[in-house]
């Protein structure tokens, strides 16, 4: 998903029968790939030990809750799906 200034972000879930926990977004992945961990009500979560710097967070998504049914919605078969 765009994020204003022509990159591109990548929101990731993390799934467990079919509960979406958490999410991280990825930003310059080919440049200088950084990392931002949230969780479900976008809050910001402390996770810098994953090797990666934090950017400058983006706006909460508007559909955010439509990100996490489906992201519920597609895991329900799996025990752990991101």
């Amino acid at each position: 998903m765009d994020d204003g200034s022509g990159k591109l972000l990548d929101y990731k879930f993390t799934c467990f029968n079919g509960m979406s926990y958490f999410l991280w977004v990825d930003s310059d992945r080919f440049e200088n790939h950084r990392r931002n961990v949230y969780d479900l009500n976008w809050n910001l979560l402390n996770c810098r030990n994953l090797g990666y710097s934090n950017f400058p967070s983006p706006p909460k998504p508007q559909k955010l809750s439509d990100m996490i049914t489906i992201a519920s919605i597609l895991s329900r078969d799996f025990s752990y799906v991101r």
